[in-house]
């Protein structure tokens, strides 16, 4: 259940910060948003965004990169500086 006055974990109180959200909406800084924002990923196991690897910007997983962030190359499933030579 979302929590809407309740408190981060950290050392000073905040209001209007969840902690947790229903099934369906994934927590991110403190909101329990639908989908995750960019360089995130929807971790179902814990309803939470979590960060992509490294200069992905578009993830299922954090090791499954599926778009790199401008300048990187995909290469597999991460992003890379530059190709290998297979490509």
């Amino acid at each position: 259940m979302p929590n809407t006055n309740g408190t981060n974990v950290t050392d000073e109180p905040r209001t209007n910060d969840c902690q947790d959200c229903d099934e369906g909406t994934y927590l991110h800084e403190g909101k329990c948003l639908a989908n995750c924002p960019e360089t995130t990923f929807a971790n179902g196991g814990t309803n939470t965004c979590d960060q992509c690897g490294d200069h992905c910007l578009k993830c299922e997983t954090e090791y499954a990169c599926d778009e790199c962030e401008e300048g990187m190359f995909l290469d597999g499933l991460t992003c890379v500086e530059k190709c290998s030579e297979r490509h």
